[in-house]
């Protein structure tokens, strides 16, 4: 839980709001995007509700968001009626595939790209009432298109975390030769006095015993 809160920030409070009251909307009052989320309203509004909050822990747990996410929209293609677009919930869905390829490790990318591509044939295949083959392939282009954009992301992110982590390791690197330098310096400095004050004390006993 401290982990969730200490990376959402309020804009991901603000998207999953905002996405909830969509949902509820279309589920309560009427649609807003296509066919809406017609069926029982009570259970639509605790599987939209989940498939949506879950996109809170995007960051700390992307596999579990997107898996929770995925397997709510599938809960919600059997309980709702199958005339549905849940469009709502898509764009919740959206999200959670573009953190998963942004913020997971490249196993847990692959085995979320996994679970999506399975929720998603299985969601269209309950909901396929009315729909043409463009409006099943523009979903999953779209959610392809994320995982795409996210990997790109992570990529790049990887990259400037080596670039930083290479100019640290530089840094400490100068550092010990600047440091070695000196001590070295110390050295040959700490030895001539040596070698001068040997002699002067040579000189004086050499000037004593005259």
């Amino acid at each position: 839980m401290r982990a969730i809160l200490a990376t959402t920030r309020p804009a991901d409070w603000l998207l999953v709001t905002i996405l909830l009251l969509l949902a509820w909307f279309e589920i309560w009052v009427e649609p807003i995007f296509q066919t809406g989320m017609p069926g029982p309203q009570v259970p639509l509004t605790l599987l939209a509700a989940v498939a949506l909050t879950s996109l809170l822990a995007r960051k700390a747990f992307p596999l579990a968001a997107l898996t929770v996410s995925s397997l709510a929209m599938v809960a919600v293609g059997v309980v709702g009626d199958s005339d549905q677009s849940t469009f709502v919930v898509l764009l919740g869905l959206l999200v959670a595939t573009y953190s998963l390829a942004a913020y997971a490790t490249s196993s847990n990318a692959l085995i979320g790209a996994g679970v999506l591509v399975v929720a998603t044939v299985v969601y269209e295949s309950l909901t396929f009432v009315d729909k043409t083959l463009v409006d099943v392939v523009v979903p999953m282009l779209f959610l392809a298109g994320a995982w795409i954009v996210g990997r790109e992301v992570h990529g790049q992110r990887q990259q400037a975390r080596e670039a930083a982590e290479h100019a640290v390791l530089l840094a400490r690197t100068h550092q010990l030769e600047t440091d070695g330098a000196v001590a070295a310096e110390r050295t040959r400095i700490a030895r001539e006095l040596h070698d001068v004050v040997a002699h002067a004390i040579s000189v004086m006993g050499i000037q004593a015993g005259a």
